[in-house]
């Protein structure tokens, strides 16, 4: 299968003949990520291809490289929601402060009671 190089995967992760694309969309919540898992096997001619399919003896190599992207999956939304969170807290360290005007002072302002009045 040709490699889309107008849309490359974020990341690759291989472990034996297995390979695993990953793909890289910015959603509302944060990044969102999709995968692509081939195997690689030669045919009749000798040349190198790609399938879908995997064999029995494939699954452990399978199991390597989705544990693999599970962590760099995990890595990538720690890192975002850290991102999110040093850019909330220059937002708000940048933010001047304003006293409050005279008219909200008033508006704020308690007018004494009589002792014994219930408030």
């Amino acid at each position: 299968m040709p490699k889309d190089e107008s849309n490359p995967p974020e990341q690759t992760f291989r472990a034996g003949d297995v390979e695993l694309a990953l793909w890289r969309r910015d959603g509302e919540f944060g990044p969102m990520y999709s995968g692509k898992m081939t195997r690689k096997y030669k045919d009749e001619k000798g040349d190198l291809q790609n399938t879908p399919y995997l064999g029995s003896s494939d699954f452990n190599d399978a199991i390597r490289a989705l544990s693999e992207a599970v962590e760099y999956v995990g890595k990538m939304k720690r890192d975002y929601k850290y991102q999110q969170a040093m850019a909330n807290q220059k937002k708000e360290k940048n933010q001047e402060y304003k006293p409050p005007s005279q008219e909200s002072r008033k508006k704020q302002k308690v007018e004494p009671r009589e002792p014994g009045q219930e408030g």
